[in-house]
């Protein structure tokens, strides 16, 4: 609230009655945090048919295996991170597979191809299953046995006499379809009959975790060794590891796995791979030749998602072979950046508009997929309002409302919005929830209290 003197809302825990859906009493206290609840975002947004109609669009022309780039960008307080988690919850009732990674200059730098891949593969959330994030690890279990995925991977199809050549070849992944070998025949061992603490189950769970970390790319570890550790474990040799660098040039490798798992996805019976690449305003922060391999990895997630030939005239702002040559040696330069034409890989950049991130953008995706969010303006921010109060009685049936509350604290909001003593939507609604609380647990001091806010906002 606004003032120094400000008036704190008691504990919201108490007397909570019975009955109320665990998903609502969730939702106010995510609002009570400042944070975008999950789940029931329709619930609250507003002023966003048009973004909105767009989104859904990207996520249909996904669901068909042509995959789909969009450059969200705004200001801050616009309700990009809203928008990013309506998107999130939109896609999973869609049954797609989800994934988030914040940029930073640590461990997911968008110099970094790696690390970016590695932060996003963790990240990963299926749709039916509860919880999350649920990682790569989820997926391969899901994989593993499903007739689609061996017919779309070859899976069998690499023998340990096979050549380099041979994991390259149509309907072959270098790194999934290995992965996707070992990771069936450690299956067949822990259903042999054997108890878990069995040495061969045992010795297979090893050697499906080694697989794991190097198939997420969080292995330092030489590939050769752990090739032979997963081999030893599992107790053949079911086709070669291939390294996976933290190397800046492997962009291009990046987006091919990337677009590998969306590609999994859809052969575990999902929509594809929404993979969302928030706060792409990091690239400014970086020295001019990190900019460089950042801005080789916008323009590998854009090929991954898009593919050679877009649809729709999305055609790609750049010579594909020229950016995308650079990364690895030998067969590694044979991978090309996007596994198969029905992939399914929807990548979503978010960023705060800065003049150099925006050019970098503008160099990897076409102009027709910016898509600009604006502030909401005074009549939305008054319908927010109504909306976040109705969630909140709906979350608190039990609780006696004053006549008129619910419009009042609507326009107290929007005004506040207005002169700037809230920035953005997030503000908003955790007023908007302290007041109720206020309301809802101390509904004799509110009197005083809106008198106290009344008088304070006049005299400003």
């Amino acid at each position: 609230m606004p003032g120094k003197d400000k008036v704190m809302a008691p504990s919201a825990h108490a007397a909570d009655p019975p009955g109320v859906p665990l998903d609502l009493r969730i939702t106010v206290e995510a609002m009570r945090l400042g944070v975008v609840p999950p789940g029931q975002t329709h619930r609250y947004t507003v002023g966003r048919d048009d973004v909105v109609g767009t989104l859904r669009g990207d996520l249909a022309r996904a669901s068909t295996g042509a995959g789909a780039l969009r450059a969200l960008i705004g200001e801050y307080g616009s309700g990009k991170t809203h928008m990013l988690s309506f998107l999130e919850d939109e896609a999973r009732q869609r049954n797609f597979v989800t994934a988030r990674v914040v940029l930073n200059p640590h461990d997911a730098s968008p110099a970094n191809p790696r690390r970016v891949y590695r932060a996003l593969a963790r990240s990963l959330t299926l749709p039916d299953v509860s919880g999350g994030p649920h990682g790569l690890g989820r997926l391969l279990e899901q994989a593993v046995g499903v007739r689609e995925v061996e017919r779309r991977f070859g899976v069998g199809s690499i023998r340990a006499t096979s050549r380099a050549e041979a994991y390259v070849a149509d309907g072959v992944h270098l790194y999934l379809t290995p992965a996707l070998q070992y990771a069936t025949a450690a299956r067949s061992i822990t259903n042999s009959g054997e108890g878990g603490d069995h040495p061969l189950v045992e010795n297979a769970r090893i050697g499906v975790e080694e697989l794991l970390e190097w198939l997420g790319g969080s292995s330092d570890t030489p590939t050769g060794a752990i090739e032979e550790t997963v081999r030893l474990a599992i107790g053949r040799n079911h086709g070669r590891l291939y390294s996976l660098k933290d190397y800046r040039p492997w962009a291009r490798i990046y987006g091919y796995l990337l677009s590998g798992l969306a590609a999994l996805s859809r052969a575990c019976g999902y929509a594809g791979l929404v993979a969302l690449v928030d706060e792409a305003e990091f690239y400014a922060l970086l020295d001019p030749a990190n900019r460089a391999h950042a801005r080789t990895l916008f323009k590998a997630l854009a090929f991954a998602s898009l593919g050679p030939r877009p649809e729709d005239g999305l055609d790609l702002p750049f010579d594909v072979g020229e950016a995308l040559s650079g990364g690895g040696a030998g067969v590694l330069q044979r991978v090309p950046g996007r596994f198969g034409d029905d992939a399914g890989l929807y990548t979503v950049f978010v960023m705060t508009p800065d003049r150099s991130g925006l050019e970098a953008l503008d160099g990897a995706v076409p102009g027709d997929v910016r898509l600009e969010l604006r502030r909401l303006n005074t009549g939305e921010l008054e319908e927010l309002a109504h909306r976040i109060c109705t969630l909140y009685r709906e979350a608190y049936p039990d609780t006696p409302w004053r006549d008129g509350l619910e419009g009042a604290l609507a326009t107290i909001a929007a005004s506040l919005m207005r002169r700037g003593d809230l920035d953005n939507p997030r503000q908003c609604m955790r007023f908007l929830v302290e007041f109720l609380d206020l309301q809802r647990l101390r509904t004799e001091a509110m009197p005083g209290i809106v008198a106290d806010l009344v008088e304070r906002l006049r005299g400003r």
